[in-house]
């Protein structure tokens, strides 16, 4: 007996250093961040209030005078809106006070339904006090995700396993996260069923389907869909390690046969070829929005938009393409000229393609009838704060049971003559003579001659239902294949993740204070994805077995989340308000992620002959570990 108290002791021992960690570091957050101060943290708020209020989901435009006037005096109070140049009005004549930008209460339920069961108890508290208990709540939920942390580790790896302290102590201490999970906003519970479900999953893979493995993966699944959209892909990790969990052993290639035909077969039952190639759709039509058209200027397809097809969401226009970046020139300008061949099946007026410059967006209104005609316009663009370039089409006829046909679309730097069309080169349109001068076309594919992917139009249609903004998939894969356009934004994404997931506080705007602090967590996290690189090719090259199914179930949570992650702003490079993501969409996969950082170091510790001490750290596949 005192031998089986000792190996428990040993067993646990990481857990409760890590839980210690967790429970210090968290309740720090918890009381030293400022009330508020965390991403929409009043709207969250007003939520799980209303229902602790009233019982039941509040309507989405539901709201209480009363709680909402003293969220914006204790804002006020706690000095929110320093430095903003704004201060709310406490008496409006109409609505609601405002207490944040954007609304919470057509959110999935079950993180409020959590958050309002002690504030049914606190009523007439002061409101700061119940929203520290609504961040406790929160808090809960983050020794949820370490303790989940520290099960996936203990089934992946042997007794004594340095990771089995580094993943969860390394989560627990990561100031970002704990910033995050500790504040009055559904993020918490979306990591925490996530991180409970991966937990689960190795279970069932290790192990095998039982019930308690079986419930535990399926009820952790299906929940986060009460939660929020970011934690959905805990349906297909489900679904892999079922799989996986089936044919185990030595039936386990029937399993990869099986996850191989389905990501075909989904591939192409998601996919259809023919849209126009670098061009973004929020357009809802169900045909392509490049067609074989005998009018067709330059080659044999046009663009097509129908103008009745609603746009998804409606704030962006029907497709559009992001062009340039000009950076900064002191007491400088451009001008462009923009030029289309237009004409609609019946005779109607419409706007021309329209040219937005990240502060205001241009176009005009012309008559169009059922042949082609070019137009054209010039705009003067200041660059002294340096501008971007897009071209929208949503053309928003008198008759919006038109159809609106583009082609030879033309944008280029400088006076051109407005009455005069270019002579195009090539039917691809990309270069030219134009007012006799030659001419480089900014657009690309801007006569749709090229095709490219598009989401199968009824799962184009579900997937805007439940993406963030209501982005369309097809967005989304555009954007994907669109390094020349976008690459930029990838970059300034990568850099607004990398500081966001380490160490970025508030609303992603207060950073660490020092001599470029991030410069060290890029280098971290490099060296930890190098080094994870190095153990995968070293075990490989030694024909080492690989735990295949335990990287399976890492992948697909990764990619999934962190490919969501990156293309959130896609959607806003065809509107002047720019958003780059930030790494809370990103901590349902906090587990790999880390763990994947943690092999990283550790094997890098490994190479260097002066440290053979280390080289019992090696990471160990299932088959390897034991059970």
């Amino acid at each position: 007996m005192p031998v089986r108290i000792l190996n428990n002791r040993k067993r646990y021992s990481s857990l409760l250093i890590a839980l210690l960690v967790g429970l210090v570091n968290g309740l720090l957050f918890v009381v030293l961040i400022p009330p508020w101060q965390h991403y929409d943290e009043a709207n969250h708020f007003e939520y799980a209030w209303l229902m602790a209020k009233r019982g039941g989901i509040p309507a989405p435009d539901e709201y209480s005078r009363s709680m909402r006037l003293a969220v914006a005096r204790s804002m006020i109070q706690n000095e929110f809106f320093r430095g903003m140049n704004y201060m709310p009005d406490l008496n409006p004549a109409a609505g609601p006070v405002w207490i944040g930008p954007i609304s919470q209460l057509s959110n999935p339920p079950l993180y409020y339904a959590l958050v309002s069961l002690p504030l049914r108890y606190l009523r007439g508290q002061k409101i700061e006090f119940q929203l520290m208990v609504g961040r406790l709540v929160s808090f809960l939920l983050y020794l949820v995700t370490i303790l989940a942390a520290w099960g996936v580790v203990t089934e992946i790896t042997p007794p004594g396993h340095l990771l089995r302290l580094l993943v969860p102590v390394t989560i627990a201490f990561l100031p970002g996260f704990t910033d995050c999970m500790t504040s009055m906003n559904n993020d918490s519970a979306a990591v925490a069923l996530v991180s409970l479900c991966l937990w689960g999953c190795v279970r069932m893979v290790r192990q095998g389907i039982s019930v308690v493995n079986l419930l535990w993966c399926m009820s952790t699944a299906i929940l986060t869909l009460l939660v929020k959209e970011t934690a959905y892909m805990a349906i297909p990790l489900f679904l892999v390690a079922f799989v996986l969990a089936v044919f185990r052993r030595s039936y386990q290639w029937l399993a990869w046969i099986i996850l191989g035909a389905g990501v075909i077969g989904a591939g192409l039952v998601v996919f259809s070829w023919g849209d126009s190639a670098g061009w973004y759709r929020s357009t809802s039509q169900k045909t392509f929005t490049r067609g074989v058209n005998p009018q067709a200027v330059d080659g044999k397809h046009v663009f097509q938009l129908d103008a009745s097809a609603a746009d998804t969401p409606a704030w962006i226009p029907s497709l559009f393409q992001p062009v340039l970046v000009i950076h900064p020139k002191e007491n400088s300008e451009v001008s462009f000229t923009l030029g289309s061949w237009m004409w609609a099946d019946r005779q109607t007026r419409a706007r021309m393609p329209i040219l937005g410059d990240g502060y205001n967006i241009h176009t005009k209104y012309v008559d169009i009838g059922v042949e082609p005609s070019f137009y054209s316009y010039t705009v003067t663009v200041p660059t002294d704060n340096g501008v971007r370039l897009w071209v929208s089409l949503d053309p928003t006829p008198d008759d919006p049971e038109t159809t609106i046909y583009y082609d030879a679309l033309v944008l280029v730097e400088g006076l051109r003559t407005a009455n005069e069309p270019p002579e195009n080169d090539l039917a691809e349109g990309e270069s030219g003579i134009w007012g006799g001068a030659p001419f480089t076309n900014l657009l690309r594919n801007p006569s749709a001659e090229r095709a490219g992917l598009r989401v199968t139009p009824w799962l184009d249609d579900l997937g805007a239902r439940f993406l963030p903004d209501h982005s369309r998939p097809s967005l989304l894969v555009s954007y994907a294949l669109d390094w020349h356009g976008a690459g930029w934004q990838y970059l300034m994404t990568i850099d607004k993740l990398l500081r966001t997931f380490w160490a970025q506080f508030g609303w992603g705007h207060v950073e660490l204070l020092g001599y470029k602090p991030y410069r060290l967590f890029a280098l971290l996290s490099l060296l930890g994805i190098f080094g994870a690189g190095t153990w995968f090719v070293r075990r490989l090259l030694r024909k080492r077995q690989l735990p295949w199914d335990i990287i399976a179930l890492f992948a697909v949570l990764m990619l999934g989340i962190w490919a969501g992650t990156l293309s959130r702003g896609a959607i806003y490079l065809g509107i002047t308000r720019l958003y780059l993501p930030v790494a809370r969409n990103a901590y349902p996969a906090i587990i790999p992620t880390v763990t994947l950082l943690s092999i990283g170091w550790l094997e890098l510790l490994t190479l260097p002959s002066f440290l053979p001490s280390w080289r019992k750290y090696h990471f160990q596949s299932p088959s390897l570990s034991g059970s």
